[in-house]
């Protein structure tokens, strides 16, 4: 039998992966991206390539509710942007 020596059994918290990044966004009346502001650069999006929403754990105190964007900007980067739209807030997704 092994003894049970209550040591922890990691010395690492567990931290999320992968968190999405805030950006400020200028944005048309129906909340599509128009430029955006990576750190000290602003870029116009040349084209929308995709959108969806996902709406998830609405049962939850903290639900999802989140529209995202596949956009190209105009340096030629195709970067994946989404607004929460329970608090109206941009964020960059990292993958």
């Amino acid at each position: 039998m092994v003894k049970n020596t209550r040591k922890k059994k990691s010395l690492n918290p567990i931290l999320p992966l992968n968190q999405p990044i805030p950006i400020n966004v200028y944005e048309s009346k129906t909340l599509s991206p128009i430029s955006i502001t990576l750190g000290q650069h602003k870029l116009n999006v040349s084209s929308l390539e995709e959108t969806w929403e996902i709406i998830d754990e609405w049962w939850k105190p903290n639900p999802i509710k989140r529209r995202y964007h596949r956009v190209i900007l105009e340096n030629g980067s195709r970067i994946t942007i989404f607004i929460d739209l329970i608090t109206g807030l941009w964020f960059k997704q990292i993958a």
